[in-house]
């Protein structure tokens, strides 16, 4: 997955550029918490982290666009590649989604 983000990335050069002061705010930003690195952080200090640069309280409003476009990258070229899929084992249908080709009719939507 990290290798079709940096392909991405070679041919987007305002996205590399967001990456590398992206990464760069969150490797500071673990330091200034006391870590070694973002790495070495915990699971809950890692997510507490990445909240407080998504919100903008991590010392630069970079960081909220950072986390999204890298959220989207991981949405994109992880989760709906074939080994995400395997790893939360889901398998979308080969016909697409029946259920959702149309609203719902009057009946199924009312409460009984």
């Amino acid at each position: 997955m990290p290798d079709r983000i940096i392909s991405a990335l070679a041919t987007d050069r305002e996205g590399l550029s967001l990456y590398r002061r992206g990464l760069s705010l969150l490797e500071d930003a673990a330091r200034r918490a006391g870590a070694a690195s973002f790495g070495a952080m915990d699971e809950a200090a890692r997510t507490s982290l990445l909240l407080r640069v998504a919100n903008g309280r991590a010392g630069e409003p970079l960081g909220r666009r950072f986390v999204l476009r890298a959220r989207a990258d991981v949405l994109r070229y992880y989760w709906a590649s074939p080994a995400g899929q395997g790893v939360v084992t889901y398998r979308p249908p080969a016909a697409g989604y029946p259920d959702y080709a149309s609203a719902p009719n009057v009946a199924r939507r009312r409460t009984r």
